[in-house]
């Protein structure tokens, strides 16, 4: 009698660690997990996830999920617990769930029948995705994703299934040794036919087991595996992150992206994603994670890196090509255009000079003549702004500084708004590109304010900070909306983010409503480098 209490005390000791780490599992899982009884829909058990006031007074499926008095299959979806019943097989339907607080969420409903003895369906295990955000992503990820939920809600049917018969022939009272050992054989026939690398980490960190999966992954055998440190697998560059991430959060891992080293000296990408596993005591006594290899997602991840790279690589030669046709465009204007002006108007004046001589009839030719100079004129003049508005050669001759301070009162001349331009003094010798850029930016800002500000007076400031140069732009209008910084179709905002990012720099809009805008530019004064504008632009 003693030996056998022993062994059922053994027993039962061993199905309560099973049964708090399969507790801990599920609770582990990121989607709502239900148990429905077949015959009146009521729901058994539930995750916190599903139900996070518990199930103190069990609810039914369709007032929980649906928010509706009476069965789904009665209304406008076909009922999963009904398609299971009926055809004594898992179904998958789409549905209109509604959470706490009554938002509808697209969801997808995957039901698996649990069987009594007979093989009558008594209860459906139910899982609900939300597939809103799926539906709209990418057609590559969301294939993945799919593939992914498919293999973890098989693995978590099965092992749930196990869970369930323990927890039932606990409550009975008729556990057995050869019930236990089936129990035993069926969840290690669950780990190891999944499809994901799994493994159980104990509290110092030592592996104690991997599925075959997870030997696949790696190339080693089991027995070069087990007992080691985990972190001893993992590359250096990522091991210290590990380490301080899985003992400050005391065994669980949440999405940790890590690179393993193969047998074979290459490496593994992998998404590992941990549960902390207890003792009867409630002591911590290790982890169990799961691992799936993402190493073609991230070579993808470093080729779309590479392509950012070749566009914005492409982006500064069509801007510095930009620049170098207006340079050359404006030069052709002042030099052959204006010269040629210049000589005809010579000649007019002449040829006027001589006619004037003849006196008599030539008084209608010369006031013809007259007219042709006045048209010269204006010509030149109009030569004149379209070369400077190119490309201003104060910009080129005198530097930034002079170039702000010409733009700034033009732009008062032209659009009658105060425009008082200030610099810190100091010697700004920038580069040609970053001098182009502020100075495009600038004007670009002018543009902005003159059509859309409403503005009676603007400020333009430009100092050097540190290693940066600063170009600060305010203006008295009615303010800038959030919904218009935001707006993909404001070019004229892209093209300063665009002149700004290439260089390693930064622009921020800032609006108050009736009271004005601020533009703030910073550029470092040191070469960017391609490679942080591309960090920063994914």
């Amino acid at each position: 009698v003693i030996l056998l209490r022993e062994r059922i005390m053994r027993q039962a000791e061993l199905l309560h660690q099973q049964s708090e780490f399969l507790k801990t599992t599920v609770e582990s899982f990121p989607y709502p997990f239900y148990v429905v009884d077949a015959e009146d829909y009521t729901i058994k058990i539930a995750n916190k996830i599903a139900n996070p006031q518990g199930l103190t007074d069990p609810p039914t499926c369709y007032t929980l999920i649906h928010k509706n008095p009476k069965p789904c299959g009665e209304t406008e979806h076909s009922c999963p617990l009904e398609e299971v019943k009926k055809t004594k097989k898992p179904v998958v339907v789409e549905h209109i769930h509604y959470d706490i607080d009554g938002n509808a969420k697209n969801t997808e409903v995957r039901g698996y029948p649990i069987f009594d003895h007979e093989g009558n369906v008594i209860q459906m295990i139910e899982f609900s995705l939300d597939i809103s955000e799926r539906k709209r992503a990418e057609e590559e990820i969301r294939t993945l994703n799919e593939e992914m939920e498919n293999r973890l809600m098989e693995y978590i049917t099965r092992f749930e299934a196990a869970n369930k018969t323990l927890l039932t022939e606990f409550r009975k009272r008729k556990l057995s040794e050869e019930m236990l050992q089936k129990s035993e054989e069926r969840y290690r026939s669950i780990v190891e036919t999944a499809n994901e690398g799994i493994g159980v980490i104990d509290a110092n960190r030592r592996i104690i087991f991997v599925n075959k999966k997870m030997v696949d992954m790696l190339g080693y055998t089991m027995e070069e595996i087990l007992g080691k440190d985990v972190f001893s697998f993992i590359s250096e560059e990522d091991k210290l992150i590990g380490e301080e991430k899985f003992d400050q959060d005391k065994g669980v891992m949440k999405n940790l992206e890590l690179k393993f080293r193969q047998k074979n000296g290459n490496f593994l990408w992998v998404l590992a994603s941990g549960a902390p596993v207890f003792d009867s005591q409630g002591q911590y006594a290790g982890t169990m994670t799961m691992f799936m290899d993402i190493t073609a997602r991230k070579q993808a991840e470093d080729e779309l890196k590479s392509s950012y790279e070749q566009i914005y690589a492409l982006a500064v030669h069509l801007q510095s090509v930009a620049e170098e046709e207006r340079t050359r465009i404006a030069r052709d204007i002042h030099d052959e255009f204006g010269q040629r002006l210049t000589a005809l108007k010579f000649d007019l004046s002449w040829l006027r000079s001589k006619i004037s001589k003849i006196g008599g009839a030539a008084g209608g030719i010369i006031e013809k003549i007259n007219s042709m100079l006045e048209l010269t004129d204006s010509t030149i003049q109009w030569a004149r702004r379209i070369s400077t508005g190119l490309r201003p050669s104060v910009l080129d001759d005198l530097g930034i500084v002079s170039a702000l301070q010409w733009l700034s009162e033009e732009f008062q001349n032209k659009t009658g708004i105060v425009c008082k331009f200030t610099s810190s003094g100091e010697d700004l010798n920038l580069v040609r590109e970053k001098s182009t850029a502020v100075f495009r930016i600038c004007q670009e800002c002018l543009t902005n304010v003159a059509r859309h500000a409403g503005a009676s007076a603007v400020t333009v400031r430009l100092r050097k900070e540190e290693n940066n140069i600063i170009l600060e732009i305010n203006d008295n209008g009615r303010g800038i909306g959030e919904n218009e910084i935001a707006n993909p179709k404001s070019f004229g905002l892209l093209g300063m983010r665009e002149r700004a990012v290439i260089l390693d720099g930064e622009i921020n809009f800032k609006g108050i409503p009736k009271e004005g805008t601020t533009v703030m530019v910073k550029i470092p004064l040191d070469k960017p480098r391609l490679g942080n504008r591309i960090e920063g632009m994914m």
